[in-house]
């Protein structure tokens, strides 16, 4: 977990226009306090440095619009032309932070379950195993299937909104 946190530190604060990040499902501190606290500890200030650096961050999570709109305020610190979000509608529950930086890198991090949690683990100890990779054809194919669950949130949300 060191390791990959290193790994994100490094290629977040590398950044230099757009990052595209999956969320995963149950942050809220009832369902996964250490996750939450990871994210709000480690991820989300690396994020706001990107931000305050110009970079554009497009934010996947299945989740409530209410719990969205929280975090991409947290990030943007009130600076909304630089963060999209969208929310999936998942049948499981996603478990894997992904992010894909400038399209030339991506690391996908599965996140260990609450059930594996002992309270004097590190909240770092939250992230489970990784993949890295700046190969051409690995990074364009997780950019083509963020960019695919993007449009698909996309659709539903707008069918969603003439339901009403």
């Amino acid at each position: 977990p060191y390791e990959v946190q290193t790994v994100l530190n490094n290629i977040l604060n590398s950044v230099t226009e757009e990052i595209l990040l999956t969320l995963p499902t149950k942050t809220t501190t009832l369902d996964n306090k250490r996750l939450y606290r990871y994210e709000q500890e480690y991820l989300i200030p690396l994020l706001r440095n990107a931000v305050a650096r110009g970079v554009k961050i497009r934010l996947l999570f299945d989740k409530s619009a209410n719990e969205g709109m929280d975090r991409e305020s947290l990030i943007t610190n009130s600076n909304y032309n630089t963060v999209e979000t969208q929310v999936l509608d998942l049948q499981e529950q996603n478990k894997i932070i992904a992010v894909i930086v400038d399209k030339e890198v991506c690391l996908t991090v599965e996140i260990r379950h609450e059930d594996d949690d002992d309270e004097y683990d590190s909240i770092i100890e939250v992230l489970g195993l990784a993949t890295y990779s700046n190969s051409e054809s690995t990074v364009s194919s997780y950019a083509s299937i963020f960019d695919t669950l993007w449009i698909q949130a996309e659709l539903r949300n707008k069918t969603k909104k003439r339901n009403i």
